[in-house]
């Protein structure tokens, strides 16, 4: 029971509020920090990926998603294929990166409070 207590003395201090409110601070600015790096980061990726899609789409004359988008060896544009499917995916896996990390930082962001 001493443990509890002294841990419920510390929370509670002066000293407590401030290292919760400081850690809330820092946390807070890791999430726009992180926010802003992977944003300026994946937009020209995904920028990217449809400029190679929309090659692709020219070839085949009809629109397609990156999704269904099928790169068979004998087009013209495989190379625009393969790099707007690569470039897709790496843009997905940033964002999804992001997300898990904020997910933790909003965690801890709600534990700080």
């Amino acid at each position: 029971m001493k443990v509890f207590d002294f841990t419920i003395t510390e929370i509670t201090s002066k000293d407590g509020y401030k290292g919760f409110f400081k850690a809330f601070i820092i946390i807070a600015t890791l999430y726009l920090g992180s926010l802003m790096s992977v944003s300026t980061l994946a937009l020209p990726i995904e920028s990217d990926s449809h400029k190679y899609r929309y090659t692709v789409e020219h070839e085949l004359k009809k629109e397609i998603k990156i999704e269904t988008l099928e790169c068979k060896f004998e087009m013209k544009s495989y190379k625009e294929c393969k790099l707007a499917k690569y470039k897709n995916n790496i843009s997905e896996s940033s964002l999804d990166a992001l997300i898990a990390f904020q997910d933790l930082l909003g965690l801890l962001i709600e534990v700080s409070i």
